[in-house]
């Protein structure tokens, strides 16, 4: 890989979308609190409860978790009564997760937050300004060539 250090291009896109990451973060578990949703476990309930169920291996890649720690968070939540894993018939090696009555209504409640965020941001924008987040977010995701998870309908 080449350096381009000395082309003025550096930490202009990374640093202020680590900076935003940690303040949605902190924002988030704030807002989570509030309603009395577990912090961003919360967040995986609510994407559970819109795509689920889902198998573990996928919700690791989403929420960047190693292994041990989403044992641990879903451990967690199923002891709370939020999620249940269940075998997935078409492919025995895995598990699949869903949310519980309980566990969709935190979910639902966290993802209300979510949108009530998004609301807030998007009252402070231009659309030529989202359409500029929109070809940065394209961007990163050309260079990076991660998926996460593939768009609903693809």
């Amino acid at each position: 890989m080449r350096s381009r250090r000395d082309s003025g291009q550096t930490l202009k896109i990374v640093s202020p979308v680590h900076k935003a990451l940690r303040q949605i973060s902190e924002y988030l578990i704030r807002q989570m609190d509030e309603i009395d949703a577990p912090g961003w476990e919360s967040h995986l309930l609510s994407y559970v409860e819109v795509y689920g169920p889902c198998r573990v291996s996928e919700l690791r890649k989403v929420f960047g978790y190693n292994p041990s720690t989403l044992t641990s968070v879903l451990d967690r939540l199923e002891s709370e009564g939020l999620i249940s894993r269940r075998p997935n018939r078409s492919d025995r090696r895995s598990i699949l997760i869903a949310v519980t009555t309980k566990g969709r209504r935190i979910g639902r409640a966290a993802r209300r937050v979510v949108e009530d965020f998004e609301v807030d941001i998007l009252e402070n924008l231009s659309a030529s300004d989202l359409e500029g987040f929109r070809r940065v977010m394209a961007a990163i995701a050309e260079v990076t060539q991660v998926e996460l998870r593939r768009e609903v309908g693809k």
